[in-house]
């Protein structure tokens, strides 16, 4: 060999040893990169995944208040049938025998009395019935609901 060729060889060695360290380098640079981006996708993915069981437990949560709403609004439903389908009292508040109008409570129907003047002629006997002499008179009456087919 000649010397001339150990030159180049040396300077092709130096070459090469130059590119292969610049190859190094960018190969951590990619590997810095890499690392860096599992990194950031592990956060990201831990904080999705405490996003998600929030979202299940919200879901349950609300999934239970649901089946809960339900449930009362089903016994609500069957309070309300039943309270249909029981009679009805209310309070006929008569004047001379003619009937003046129709209250919910004897309370009402008296106190509609007393506004139409009745005032202090309202006595009631033991019976609940008013005197004789009184020309009002509150009268309890049952009312059935009207069945299908218009039968009570």
């Amino acid at each position: 060999m000649t010397s001339r060729r150990l030159v180049e060889m040396e300077s092709a060695r130096n070459r090469l040893r130059e590119q292969a360290e610049a190859a190094e380098g960018r190969a951590q640079q990619a590997l810095d990169r890499e690392i860096a981006t599992q990194v950031r996708l592990a956060g990201e993915r831990a904080e999705l995944e405490k996003q998600l069981s929030g979202a299940d437990f919200a879901r349950e949560v609300a999934e239970s208040a649901n089946t809960k709403l339900r449930a009362e609004v089903e016994e609500l439903v069957e309070e309300v049938r039943q309270a249909e389908a029981r009679p009805k009292c209310v309070y006929v508040l008569t004047r001379f025998g003619e009937i003046h109008s129709v209250h919910t409570s004897h309370e009402g129907a008296k106190a509609a009395a007393a506004r139409e003047g009745a005032g202090g002629e309202w006595h009631d006997t033991p019976d609940g019935k008013p005197l004789p002499e009184s020309s009002w008179r509150v009268t309890g009456a049952y009312v059935w609901p009207e069945q299908a087919g218009g039968t009570p």
